[in-house]
């Protein structure tokens, strides 16, 4: 009966020192670096949480710093992956100067994609398009917005449709568009789509969810 007692007593033992482990294996960072190769602490990312639902909470991806961002290898291998249903709103601060390929790929939930002054690039899939309602560019003349749609200044490149707004009877691409960038159109919601022979290069899963 007493080996039996002790042999109890040393199993909680060794429970309880697995416990912190445990629990800290279920901590998800909420910030950290994502600078390009070389540079990755010029460039830093945070989560922070949009509402007071903390059952259900949002958040806001804000990317910040000087530089660069890292690209990605692709469908959520972003440090912040994990929150990947959760972020509803991604900043892009002042300061850095690209959007990463695949930098926010997989994040479906996001709504809003706010661009600094200073991003002069962004990679394909750099925006996940998928529930996005409004582009916001912060003095930034790189870009522009036609129709909602976001597009290089010189309105050779198609970055990104907005997938989360109201389904259209039609969109016209411009006929200044040479390229329609990787994830343009994913979760477009539209019945027609008329693309002008000027478009030499449509990537491929660039209509995803799209029901065109």
């Amino acid at each position: 009966m007493k080996k039996r007692f002790l042999a109890w007593i040393l199993a909680l033992v060794m429970l309880a020192a697995l416990l912190p482990t445990a629990v800290l294996a279920e901590d998800k960072p909420t910030s950290g670096t994502c600078g390009a190769a070389g540079s990755e602490s010029s460039v830093t990312w945070k989560l922070e949480q949009n509402n007071d639902d903390n059952d259900n909470p949002t958040y806001t991806l804000t990317i910040s710093g000087t530089g660069a961002m890292a690209d990605y290898a692709g469908w959520r291998k972003q440090p912040w992956n994990s929150y990947h249903d959760q972020i509803t709103r991604f900043v892009v601060e002042d300061g850095v100067t690209t959007i990463g390929q695949s930098a926010t790929d997989g994040m479906n939930a996001i709504e809003e994609v706010v661009i600094g002054k200073d991003v002069a690039e962004i990679g394909g899939f750099g925006i996940c398009t998928v529930s996005v309602k409004k582009f916001v560019l912060n003095g930034n003349t790189n870009f522009k917005i036609v129709d909602g749609v976001l597009l290089t200044e010189n309105g050779k490149t198609l970055i990104a449709y907005p997938g989360g707004r109201e389904t259209a009877e039609e969109y016209v691409i411009p006929s200044t568009v040479t390229t329609i960038l990787g994830g343009a159109f994913n979760g477009a919601d539209m019945k027609n789509l008329y693309v002008p022979s000027s478009v030499t290069s449509i990537p491929n899963w660039s209509f995803q969810q799209c029901s065109v």
